[in-house]
């Protein structure tokens, strides 16, 4: 599991967005990210597996609520290894092991703690 914590500048409450992976690992690099309002923001989820076709799972957490997932990536046998959902969208660099999670356009409706 992945702890990203996403401060928007100007508001104190934190975002947290989770990877996780079937399979050996994840990580993430950096800890903490911060984004004006407006911006598009990118979360960095690296992993590692033995698995030849991985499934990674980004979920975001609200106060009090458990994890909410918003997008389901996967190694396709046809190579469309991009997802969106609304304002996220990921895609599935297996060579490299990485699958960032966009947000576009960055508002206090993706606060999550």
């Amino acid at each position: 599991m992945v702890l990203y914590w996403m401060k928007v500048t100007g508001n104190l409450l934190r975002n947290m967005y989770l990877c996780f992976a079937e399979g050996d690992s994840v990580f993430q690099s950096p800890l903490e990210v911060t984004v004006s309002k407006g911006h598009d923001v990118f979360l960095q989820c690296n992993f590692t597996t033995d698995f030849t076709s991985p499934n990674l799972f980004w979920y975001r957490q609200y106060p009090n609520q458990g994890p909410q997932r918003i997008l389901t990536a996967y190694k396709s046998p046809v190579g469309k290894n991009a997802f969106t959902s609304g304002k996220f969208s990921t895609v599935l660099f297996d060579p490299d092991k990485t699958v960032p999670l966009k947000i576009e356009a960055v508002s206090f409706q993706e606060r999550a703690v």
